[in-house]
């Protein structure tokens, strides 16, 4: 496969040579570094001159910000990976159909599990065209499958692939097996998509039964619940009752 190109784009240098050099620790093969940018503007001049496939972008530079670029690109958007100190603008971010939100200092794990991300887009041909395909419903035969919208996409999930659902706001965190979505939509709202095969832990966080590998006590009804992606989120004392039911646990003293 033909390297993807990319353009690294942060008013900070020290910013720009760490995502340079763990790119090449961890995607050496699959990418070629074509621009260096240190604003928005760079970048938007450095557009008109050749194309891009990725884009690593942190969101707030002087005069123009990422997502004020956005707004004035010309022609398919390449796929987007921010790098950025503020999580605040994950649910925008995911507005705009970013593959990835890496919060700094970013490690060479995380690089490589975005990376993995941006793979699988290209290889699907991901352009970041206006109108991008909608995928159909499923057939009767299939398997249950949720549609989320992402941007103006819909995606079909499997419902089995789903790990845990978090609510951001009014937005929530779709964990699943393939990856993790932001939708625009509140937590109650979406949980009524879901079976008994879900438990609700904490008001803002639902797991699936069979994705809890560990549970760990903390003490005051709460528990550390730890699932198959590796990932752990902390029960509440109001769910303590259904956690101890789900795991078969009895009370004790302490806890």
């Amino acid at each position: 496969m033909t390297p993807m190109r990319v353009a690294i784009v942060d008013d900070e240098p020290l910013a720009r040579s760490r995502v340079r050099r763990l790119l090449q620790r961890v995607a050496a093969a699959d990418v070629t570094i074509v621009a260096e940018c240190a604003d928005a503007i760079e970048l938007l001049e450095a557009a008109t001159a050749q194309t891009f496939d990725v884009l690593f972008l942190d969101i707030d530079m002087p005069e123009c910000d990422a997502f004020q670029a956005i707004d004035r690109w010309q022609g398919p958007l390449p796929q987007l990976v921010f790098v950025t100190a503020h999580p605040a603008h994950g649910a925008r971010a995911f507005d705009v159909r970013a593959t990835d939100y890496l919060l700094k200092p970013i490690s060479a794990e995380r690089l490589a599990d975005a990376m993995q991300r941006v793979r699988e887009r290209h290889g699907q041909g991901h352009a970041g065209d206006a109108s991008p395909p909608v995928a159909t419903k499923a057939s009767a035969g299939d398997i249950p499958r949720i549609p989320l919208q992402i941007g103006r996409q819909t995606r079909l999930v499997p419902v089995a692939d789903i790990d845990a659902v978090l609510a951001e706001g009014n937005y929530v965190e779709v964990r699943t097996r393939s990856g993790r979505y932001l939708v625009r939509e509140p937590l109650q709202e979406f949980a009524a998509n879901l079976d008994d095969a879900f438990i609700r832990i904490h008001r803002s966080a639902i797991v699936r039964r069979t994705s809890i590998v560990a549970i760990t006590p903390l003490g005051s009804l709460r528990y550390r619940v730890e699932l198959r992606d590796g990932s752990r989120i902390q029960s509440s004392r109001g769910h303590a009752a259904a956690v101890r039911e789900l795991l078969e646990l009895t009370p004790r003293s302490g806890q």
